[in-house]
């Protein structure tokens, strides 16, 4: 990533693990503790490792890096602490709420500021 000027994330998630155990239940009726076992699984049929989908440990990779985070203030998918999170471990970077914007609703509910805030961005990270 460091030959990457710049990176726009919209609504996203810190931790796969976290996010599986916090979804788990209400999208399929199992308890928590069952999330192990989809990681386990997962690594075993389809080799893929859930610890390699953990957002902040790659972005806390690159401290001078400056993303930006786009997080809809009505998002119903995930908490506006995985956003935190990401926020948390990368300084740098920017975080804007799109007011009454759903999960990845940002453009739809605001295209013009949607536009003009990720066309700032790029034009200054890729000076």
């Amino acid at each position: 990533m460091p030959d990457i000027g710049g990176v726009v994330i919209d609504s996203p998630y810190s931790d796969v693990h976290t996010l599986i155990t916090r979804e788990l239940p209400s999208r399929s009726g199992l308890p928590k503790q069952f999330s192990w076992g989809i990681s386990f699984w997962a690594k075993v049929l389809y080799k893929v490792s859930f610890d390699d989908m953990v957002p902040k440990n790659v972005i806390a990779a690159y401290p001078d890096k400056k993303f930006l985070f786009i997080y809809g203030t009505k998002d119903n998918l995930f908490p506006i602490d995985d956003t935190l999170d990401l926020l948390k471990v990368s300084p740098k970077s920017e975080l804007w709420l799109v007011p009454e914007a759903g999960h990845v609703k940002g453009y739809q509910t605001n295209p013009q500021a949607y536009i003009n805030k990720v066309t700032t961005y790029f034009e200054d990270q890729l000076k």
